[in-house]
């Protein structure tokens, strides 16, 4: 029995042995074979590491090489840009002079313009074009033409534009800085003033500045007016007597100058403005008595085409004051004879012309 027990012991332990070499031999192959595969993919992991240093290299060689050239195209561009900047620049300020804040650019690649700042353009030559050139304007944003004041707060300016109802206006009162100007002037080929616009004075000018043919004062025109009357002259002239000899015992009489001929028009005239040296007056004559004019001292030029009496005086004649005129004429062959020397005055109008 004891016998049998120690040979199923043995079996038993041979079993066991057979069991445990078993699973060590599946143990250690299973370690062989991971081991193994942790070898091959710690290789192939190197290669692929390997691989990847390698072409990480390659690219940071790529990137090095491309920065190069980045950097020196760069460095071609910059000195470039830097030599047509400055042409750019150069140009630039030889046409026209730029400041902001009062500070005039030397040049316009350092400087920054300051928008909240004043800026002023400065164009230095004359600008000629042939295109239609459109300035918007309305109520707030004006054109301003100004004198070369330095201080823009001391600059003369008229302002223009057309407002958001339609309307053009010129303003004599600058709205920039509330100056005004003295006037607005419109002038001849020969820069004599045609027009002016006193706006101060509320007085408006034309033919001239200095005695206009039209004169509107505060919106009140009183034209120009020349009142006269005049009375016909028609005295026949009357011989003479002459002179009796003398004797030696009765003296002679002296001789006894006769009349001459009177034939004329005096003329009394007053005008409410200052009539030139040398300005054609035109009397209106209407009787019809006249048949020529006769120059004499006084005035020149004159000429008679019914019923306008023509003449240039020689003298100014001031205005409010009363200038009288005797006008030698000649009578049609029917008036001649009349004694007009007993007609009353007549009253007339008379005005300026050119010629």
């Amino acid at each position: 029995m004891y016998e049998i027990v120690i040979i199923l012991l043995g079996i038993f332990i041979l079993i066991m042995f057979i069991i445990l070499f078993a699973l060590l031999y599946y143990v250690n192959d299973n370690y062989i074979k991971y081991n193994n595969e942790v070898n091959d993919n710690l290789y192939k992991s190197e290669q692929v590491i390997n691989d990847t240093n390698r072409a990480f290299n390659k690219l940071q060689d790529n990137v090095i090489n491309k920065i190069a050239t980045v950097n020196s195209n760069q460095d071609v561009i910059i000195n470039n840009n830097n030599t047509a900047a400055g042409k750019i620049s150069t140009n630039l300020l030889n046409v026209m002079d730029i400041e902001n804040n009062n500070v005039r650019f030397s040049n316009l690649t350092s400087n920054s313009i300051d928008t909240s700042k004043s800026l002023n353009v400065n164009l230095k030559p004359d600008i000629t074009t042939y295109k239609n050139i459109s300035t918007l304007t309305n109520n707030s944003n004006l054109i301003n033409i100004c004198n070369n004041e330095v201080d823009p707060a001391k600059r003369k300016c008229v302002n223009i534009n057309v407002d958001d109802s339609g309307v053009f206006n010129v303003y004599t009162a600058n709205k920039l800085n509330s100056s005004n100007i003295a006037n607005i002037s419109i002038r001849d080929t020969s820069n004599n003033v045609m027009a002016s616009f006193d706006g101060a004075n509320k007085k408006i000018s034309l033919g001239s500045n200095v005695n206009p043919a039209i004169l509107i004062e505060s919106n009140l025109y009183t034209p120009d007016i020349i009142v006269c009357n005049y009375k016909y002259f028609n005295t026949p002239a009357t011989p003479g007597t002459p002179a009796t000899e003398e004797s030696p015992d009765i003296p002679g009489t002296p001789a006894i100058p006769g009349t001459p001929d009177i034939k004329k028009i005096s003329m009394t005239l007053i005008s409410n403005f200052d009539i030139k040296p040398f300005s054609y007056l035109n009397f209106i004559i209407p009787e019809g008595y006249i048949s020529g004019v006769i120059e004499s001292s006084g005035y020149k030029n004159p000429l008679y085409t019914s019923p306008i009496l023509k003449l240039q005086n020689i003298t100014a004649i001031p205005k409010n004051t009363i200038t009288n005129l005797d006008i030698q004429v000649t009578y049609i062959p029917e008036v001649a004879t009349y004694n007009l020397n007993t007609m009353p005055k007549f009253n007339t109008n008379a005005y300026i012309t050119l010629s």
